[in-house]
């Protein structure tokens, strides 16, 4: 049965029908609350965040650029991969899941939070980078960012996203294509070339 509360269906209503937590259902009874999460999405838009930031950081530009921090991205990057696959164990491989909501949630909001301190540090170079590389790290990084909010919305940590740069499917592809850029063994946090 769902039970909501006249402001939650209001501001629910007022988003559209379109927009609604395409990635899970809630059902509420006396007391519990069950969540059934689309975790193929939340895998696969997980997934992609992560191929956009490893190009980034494959990218020697970005790690001449990033200079001592990038061995600080680079554990940021570290740490959303072993969350994911963290993640992963816990939906154990399932398309859809329906779990107490505080672990998985948990995870995903630190997933977002080491993506975030990676596309920080990106952010705070991006104006040294030129040429045909800064176009396709900002692409990487335009896609992380569209896809961030679509993994809120899907884990049911907001009820909708603000309206993003691109699509979701658009930053999908992008990110695609970046884990095609990125070698099957990245480098490891070995300490980069640094400018003095």
């Amino acid at each position: 049965m769902l039970m909501m509360s006249r402001r939650r269906l209001l501001s629910l209503s007022a988003i559209g029908a379109g927009s609604l937590l395409a990635g899970c259902t809630i059902t509420r009874g006396t007391g519990t609350t069950a969540v059934t999460i689309n975790t193929a999405k939340l895998v696969t838009d997980g997934q992609a965040i992560l191929s956009a930031l490893s190009a980034i950081l494959g990218a020697p530009s970005v790690i001449v650029a990033l200079g001592v921090n990038y061995v600080a991205a680079r554990a940021a990057l570290v740490a959303a991969q072993a969350i994911m696959a963290e993640m992963q164990a816990l939906t154990g491989g399932s398309v859809t899941v329906t779990v107490d909501t505080t672990r998985l949630q948990s995870l995903v909001t630190s997933l977002l939070s080491d993506a975030q301190t990676v596309l920080n540090l990106v952010l705070s170079v991006d104006h040294t980078l030129v040429g045909e590389a800064a176009t396709r790290i900002g692409d990487y990084v335009a896609a992380a960012l569209a896809l961030i909010p679509v993994m809120q919305v899907t884990a049911d940590l907001v009820a909708t996203s603000p309206a993003a740069a691109m699509s979701e499917a658009q930053a999908l592809a992008i990110a695609h294509a970046a884990a095609a850029t990125v070698p099957s063994s990245t480098p490891s946090a070995a300490q980069p070339k640094v400018r003095h």
